[in-house]
């Protein structure tokens, strides 16, 4: 597969060098001559997304550490594991006590308070 590449380009280019004579090199020169600038705009793309990335971590930390001081006590209403509404394991009484229906019949006589 390797070997392919070269062989190709080279079969190309003799075809082209048929059809339109030394013109068929311009395109290769083009490509040699602007290989350098090629480098040249990856190294400062390179550069500028890595300053990107840096300044977004620096954010990211910061308000991190921000959020973290500005509440030291988390909201019982958004964290399951200290709300009983949110998380019926912890009040087993919950579920009987909200009285919840069910329209599967089955189910909905397990739910009912007669015996």
């Amino acid at each position: 597969m390797t070997w392919g590449t070269p062989l190709t380009f080279g079969i190309c280019l003799w075809l082209l060098y048929q059809q339109l004579g030394p013109a068929a090199f311009s395109g290769i020169v083009v490509m040699v001559v602007l290989g350098p600038c090629n480098g040249l705009v990856m190294k400062y793309i390179f550069q500028f997304t890595r300053a990107i990335q840096t300044n977004r971590d620096k954010r990211v930390k910061l308000l991190g550490e921000v959020t973290k001081q500005s509440n030291p006590n988390p909201n019982p209403n958004l964290n399951p594991n200290l709300n009983p509404t949110l998380n019926p394991n912890l009040n087993p009484t919950w579920r009987s006590s909200q009285g919840l229906k069910s329209s599967n019949p089955w189910v909905g006589s397990l739910n009912s308070k007669n015996p």
